[in-house]
């Protein structure tokens, strides 16, 4: 509610891996006073559907949908041969807590993301494309895998899917906030279980190439006029301005990824006594603003706490 612009209320609402339906069930009432704004849950467990469903009715909640199934399979389509389209349209806020923990195929399906933690975050950004409306925002929250390796890149080739990469750009702008940085075998140290099998754990991340982990967001800002899944050509490294139009330089340029690290983000962000509370809604706050002038720079101090920095990673500055 306090990252939002004055005013601004999404028509449609998506959010995915839902859960007892938190994110999406405190937009419904944080929207509810337009009197316009639909919600929709997405949870592949029949027990996180049921809490859903309680929690809508114990709130009074209307213009809520829910659904089980797989993300965006599970919403209503109509197809033509293989290729589907959401039979609502598409949707303007998508929010996702998806299952982030690097697994090495055992343990609860509700944290288990695969290999690296980021199967199911890599699905649910390539669904976005299609799913998506112009002008839309993405915001996902998870453990994010080596976010000083050129994340938002990352994020992009996984928007991108099949489409080419070659001299193209995209019609989507990825930022990335993440908090305390962990190396591979201080994550690993946080595993509940018989030694050997947190030895055996410190091993699989770092045989899938996981050097760090940290807790963060995934911020996505569709540009407004873009077309469904379209793959716009333009130089490398520019933003748009409020009105989607290309910056070009200056002042009023924006990086085309930008990286930056609060340290202990998620209690400064809950924590209105904290004493980086302030700092933590500012920084997120510019990640998600369409008109704050934001200029690239080499981050002048490192960002992590127990990590070694890379020297390419980016930071907003005024």
């Amino acid at each position: 509610q306090r990252l939002t612009p004055p005013g601004w209320a999404p028509r449609r609402v998506l959010d995915l891996c839902s859960g007892s339906g938190a994110q999406g069930l405190h937009a419904a009432a944080v929207f509810a006073q337009f009197q316009r704004t639909t919600v929709t849950l997405v949870d592949l467990n029949p027990r996180a559907v049921r809490f859903a469903k309680a929690n809508v009715l114990m709130n009074g909640l209307p213009r809520v949908s829910i659904f089980a199934g797989r993300l965006y399979d599970a919403l209503p389509q109509v197809c033509d041969g293989s290729v589907c389209e959401l039979t609502g349209g598409r949707y303007d806020l998508i929010l996702a807590n998806p299952p982030y923990v690097p697994s090495m195929g055992i343990g609860q399906l509700f944290v288990a993301g695969g290999p690296t933690g980021e199967s199911v975050t890599e699905v649910v950004i390539r669904g976005a494309r299609a799913a998506l409306a112009p002008g839309g925002k993405l915001m996902l929250v998870a453990n994010l895998a080596n976010v000083h390796q050129a994340f938002p890149a990352k994020a992009e080739a996984w928007w991108r899917g099949e489409a080419p990469e070659e001299d193209q750009d995209l019609d989507v702008m990825f930022d990335v906030m993440h908090g305390d940085v962990w190396t591979a075998e201080e994550y690993a140290g946080n595993f509940i279980g018989p030694d050997d099998t947190m030895r055996q754990y410190r091993r699989h991340l770092l045989n899938v190439g996981i050097g760090s982990m940290t807790n963060g967001f995934i911020f996505a800002r569709r540009k407004p006029d873009s077309a469904p899944g379209r793959v716009l050509l333009s130089a490398p490294g520019r933003g748009w301005g409020a009105a989607g139009t290309r910056a070009q330089g200056g002042g009023g340029s924006r990086c085309k990824g930008r990286v930056r690290g609060v340290p202990g983000l998620w209690h400064a962000l809950v924590d209105v006594s904290s004493s980086r509370h302030d700092q933590a809604l500012a920084s997120v706050a510019a990640m998600l603003s369409d008109s704050v002038p934001v200029a690239c720079a080499p981050a002048p101090d490192c960002p992590c706490i127990r990590c070694v920095c890379r020297p390419h990673v980016l930071r907003p500055v005024a």
